[in-house]
């Protein structure tokens, strides 16, 4: 998957050029965790690596059904069921409530 660069060539696709991918490996939860916390990184994918097939990735990105966005999609409605099924403590009212003020500009919802 390092080698087919798909997330750089649908971010490139939806207009935002120059996106960085570096895949990394932890030893451990601790580690991710603490990457994480300290901004280190911003997405991180646990699992056996076995299970992050490249052309599995690739076919569920192409997939017309499934939308890849740089901007959260539809995330009042996932938080709003969890907090409606006493998962979330805390209803948020706005997909901003969930994350940075630097993305407000964009059109998420």
């Amino acid at each position: 998957m390092k080698h087919q660069w798909p997330i750089e060539k649908h971010a490139a696709a939806l207009g935002v050029p120059g996106v960085k991918v570096t895949f990394a490996t932890f030893n451990g939860p601790d580690a991710t965790n603490d990457a994480l916390l300290s901004g280190a990184v911003d997405i991180v994918s646990g699992g056996p690596p076995g299970l992050l097939d490249g052309a599995l990735i690739q076919q569920i990105l192409d997939d017309p059904p499934n939308i890849y966005s740089v901007t959260p999609l539809a995330s009042t409605k996932w938080t709003g069921f969890l907090y409606w099924v006493g998962r979330s403590k805390v209803n948020a009212a706005s997909w901003k409530d969930l994350f940075w003020q630097e993305i407000w500009d964009l059109p998420g919802n």
